[in-house]
């Protein structure tokens, strides 16, 4: 084959491969195309019913609501949780207790000395209770005084309710502890005359006088000093 020849058969050859690409090309441009088309009138379709769902009809109304049909809630109704109070806890109670301790201060003893010597004593019958000046006169002299006869009361203190005790200033220290032994009788200063039988004279050497009154005739004394 010429050399013309061969050159024409293949320049018709790649003529005729290239007008079947183009053709294949062709078509499947018009594919795509009609794919694109119905994908688009789908959309157009899809975007028709939502406006219509919206809007309801063409006029601009609502669309009706079928009374039977039930829309769903756009925002989840709130559910109640219910709340299960925690028990009440008793604090425990705190008593305070504050004890005041009182201080309460010794008994002071005050101590007197007992002195039985250095004075002498006489007791009257003031009680008008026979033997109850010679009963009393004995208790004394067994605390170790030194006591004379009894005698008896008379003018304004013949007769007296109250035991008293007179003494002079020197024997204020016997006096003091007969008083004691009587029960804490106080002593008063000895009056002149004196309100016995024989007045001042009937003293004689006491310098000490107990007028026995009704308190403490016939009774007995309260009991030895404390030592």
């Amino acid at each position: 084959m010429a050399a013309s020849d061969r050159g024409d058969l293949w320049g018709a050859a790649r003529l005729g491969s290239l007008t079947g690409m183009s053709g294949r090309q062709t078509h499947v441009n018009r594919s795509a195309t009609r794919r694109l088309r119905s994908a688009a009138l789908w959309a157009l379709a899809a975007t028709t019913l939502v406006a219509t769902a919206c809007t309801g009809s063409d006029d601009g109304s609502a669309a009706p609501v079928d009374a039977g049909s039930t829309l769903a809630p756009l925002v989840p109704s709130a559910t109640t949780v219910p709340v299960t109070a925690a028990p009440a806890t008793a604090l425990p109670t705190t008593t305070s207790t504050t004890t005041t301790s009182t201080t309460i201060p010794p008994e002071t003893t005050t101590t007197f000395p007992f002195v039985n010597q250095g004075a002498v004593v006489i007791v009257a019958n003031a009680a008008d209770v026979p033997g109850a000046a010679t009963k009393f006169t004995q208790a004394l002299a067994e605390y170790g005084f030194i006591l004379l006869e009894p005698t008896n009361g008379a003018g304004p203190e013949e007769i007296i309710d109250v035991t008293r005790i007179y003494a002079r200033p020197e024997a204020q220290a016997v006096a003091d502890s007969v008083a004691r032994v009587m029960g804490g009788i106080p002593v008063e200063r000895m009056p002149t005359p004196a309100p016995i039988t024989g007045a001042t004279d009937g003293l004689g050497e006491a310098t000490i006088l107990v007028m026995l009154g009704k308190d403490l005739a016939g009774r007995p004394l309260p009991g030895p000093p404390a030592a």
